[in-house]
């Protein structure tokens, strides 16, 4: 038995759903007591076993009043969700009899013909549970916890039903988070009650995320939904620099770079942390102009402070990253110093010296930058024991390769 909760909510949804749709479509469809549904609209199925069904009258507005299509054969089903089965009873084509056991989330699409008006329906049957926010801990700061809590409706009442249904209730609430929420012990929940309300304890780190809910039946799982675009402070996603991810490059004038928030954000603190050169802040993108190169950290952030931040790099056309290779020519060691430490610990991926024969001759061990550049902005090679000839530095930094002749001598 249906509970007067369920009752009251279908009853709502029916008739709100019924105000927005009536009059917008010259096509809609004649369920179970009376409902109707212009073509396209969402069907809510109880997820439900035994023989359960509903009828299907395809309706189009002749000019004057909405009328039956005489022809809706089984014949012209296009598709139609697992767990259904459609019939012409006794050979009747005035309608379809919809007959379901543990439906699936699908398309209904169907045919109707009637003398020289044909239509094509097309309905989304959904028989997951469905569910609703009702407390959500948003303004949580860095390093704070709070429970969050929704509801889940197994019966949403708007739905196709047949005079008598068997309904099979939610058994799991599924929670995730992304960026630096948490989503903290198993979730709450009562198997086989609808309108349940459900928590979970959730908490931030250095800055908050996205929450993600959803629900499962026996018919499947609920698509997840986002309650609020961000919990606690924003975290990024990804960066792009003019326009295609990363967080370095070279530039002749200026460089755009952007945070992905994934809506978390509603703007960004933009400061040069190293190098000479300008900015230009506009919420979560800035653009950047180097005199010759720029580290610029980017923090997202929104109403509840501070988040998640990034670094770029760029340079000018033309510039190295390390002030010189020296001596050029050399005899013994060959020197590079580096304008940046920092840079070179993030962002170095290859220092070579490679021969005429493409060979490599000398190479730093780039899986240790991030250490010896704490001490260091140099790398050093003992060239003493290679032969005289003309070699070619490779320096590799983030997706820019440096390249540069070195003369042993």
């Amino acid at each position: 038995m249906k509970s007067l909760t369920t009752t009251i909510v279908g009853v709502i949804s029916l008739c709100l759903f019924t105000n927005f749709v009536w009059g917008q479509s010259n096509f809609k469809i004649q369920i179970y007591a009376g409902q109707e549904y212009n073509d396209g609209a969402l069907l809510q199925v109880p997820c439900a076993y035994s023989s359960n069904y509903f009828d299907v009258y395809a309706r189009y507005y002749n000019g004057l009043a909405y009328v039956n299509f005489a022809n809706v054969s089984v014949s012209n089903v296009i598709s139609k969700p697992s767990g259904y089965t459609l019939v012409n009873v006794a050979g009747d084509l005035s309608y379809l009899r919809v007959y379901y056991s543990y439906p699936q989330n699908g398309t209904l699409s169907f045919t109707a013909i009637d003398g020289s008006v044909s239509h094509t329906f097309s309905y989304n049957c959904v028989s997951t549970p469905n569910i609703s926010v009702w407390s959500i801990p948003t303004s949580l700061g860095n390093n704070q916890s709070g429970t969050a809590q929704v509801q889940v409706i197994d019966q949403p009442g708007s739905a196709a039903v047949a005079t008598t249904y068997y309904p099979l209730y939610y058994t799991a609430v599924n929670w995730q988070a992304t960026g630096g929420l948490r989503v903290n012990g198993g979730t709450t929940y009562t198997t086989g009650n609808t309108g349940t309300y459900n928590s979970a304890p959730i908490n931030t780190t250095s800055y908050g995320g996205q929450l993600l809910v959803s629900a499962t039946n026996a018919c499947g799982t609920s698509g997840y939904i986002t309650p609020y675009p961000a919990i606690g402070t924003p975290y990024i996603v990804s960066t792009t620099f003019n326009g295609s991810p990363g967080s370095s490059g070279t530039v002749s004038w200026v460089a755009t770079l952007s945070l992905l928030t994934n809506g978390t954000a509603s703007g960004a603190n933009w400061v040069i942390t190293n190098g000479t050169g300008s900015i230009s802040p506009s919420g979560t993108s800035c653009n950047a102009y180097p005199s010759s190169f720029l580290r610029v950290v980017g923090t997202a952030t929104n109403s509840n402070g501070s988040g998640q931040d990034a670094t770029f790099y760029i340079w000018l056309s033309g510039y190295s990253p390390y002030r010189a290779a020296y001596p050029n020519p050399t005899q013994s060691t060959l020197t590079l110093d580096f304008d940046d430490a920092l840079m070179a610990q993030e962002l170095i991926q290859e220092i070579a010296l490679y021969n005429q024969k493409g060979n490599v001759v000398k190479q730093f061990d780039a899986t240790k930058a991030a250490d010896y550049f704490k001490q260091t902005k140099s790398v050093h090679f003992d060239v003493h024991e290679l032969p005289h000839d003309t070699y070619f530095l490779h320096v590799k930094m983030g997706d820019k390769l440096f390249e540069s002749q070195i003369i042993v001598q």
